[in-house]
């Protein structure tokens, strides 16, 4: 004798405690008790789920070597190349450091600012860039994140000054809201060329590297030994 297997019914049978489901084709939501149609919640993670709250966000290196531009490191080639004579400090010796003066000419000479362009303009030309080169401030989070970078590397926690007086003049005069573009104009004004940009492109680090450059170091060294015992004695 066989038994006929029953035919399973055409729609399982709702549990009491399961809500309704919705029809999501349905041109008006259903009303809520209140007779308002309920607001969908925000997805986790949306703008209005984290309306006011604070984002935190961390630098991290691309490679390993980071390439300063700071115009004090060029500033006594750029004083020789015009002629300029540079501040005098307080005890009579000259400053070559000193960019305010020099930055005070160029503004004010314009036969001595031409002389500066067209050298600018005839160094950078035959330095090619395909694209553009990201350029950042030189901030004390850059450092650190560079410096936990090597640290974890176990590396130095070094990086490359720029030395070139012609290529220091024309990244900080070219360099436009964080991007160097080959093309772009420049601009010796004073809040360019006093910025200190930094960037890790492998392309301007090659070309740092290949020339006039001095490798420093992201942290302070340690004081000398002759310090501590300075201190030693003072306790004594």
């Amino acid at each position: 004798m066989t038994s006929t297997p029953p035919t399973p019914p055409s729609s399982s049978p709702s549990s009491p405690s399961s809500p309704p489901r919705l029809n999501p084709f349905s041109p008006t939501p259903p009303s809520t008790p209140g007779g308002s149609p309920p607001r969908p919640s925000s997805p986790p993670g949306s703008l209005f789920s984290r309306l006011g709250a604070r984002a935190s966000y961390d630098y991290i290196p691309m490679h390993d070597t980071l390439v300063m531009f700071d115009m004090h490191d060029a500033a006594h080639a750029i004083y020789e190349m015009l002629g300029i004579t540079p501040p005098i400090k307080d005890d009579g010796t000259p400053d070559p450091t000193d960019t305010r003066t020099l930055i005070t000419t160029l503004d004010k000479d314009k036969a001595l600012s031409s002389i500066l362009r067209a050298q600018l303009d005839q160094f950078w030309a035959d330095f090619k860039i395909v694209g553009a080169v990201h350029v950042y401030d030189w901030r004390e989070e850059v450092k650190q994140a560079a410096t936990n970078r090597l640290n974890a590397l176990k590396q130095r926690p070094n990086f490359i000054r720029a030395a070139d007086p012609l290529l220091i003049v024309n990244v900080l005069a070219r360099a436009r809201s964080y991007l160097l573009i080959h093309g772009a104009a420049l601009a010796l004004d004073r809040p360019f060329l006093e910025r200190i940009l930094m960037t890790d492109d492998p392309r301007l680090l090659s070309v740092v590297t290949a020339g006039q450059h001095i490798v420093d170091s992201l942290v302070p060294p340690p004081p000398p030994d002759d310090v501590f015992e300075d201190l030693d004695e003072d306790d004594k």
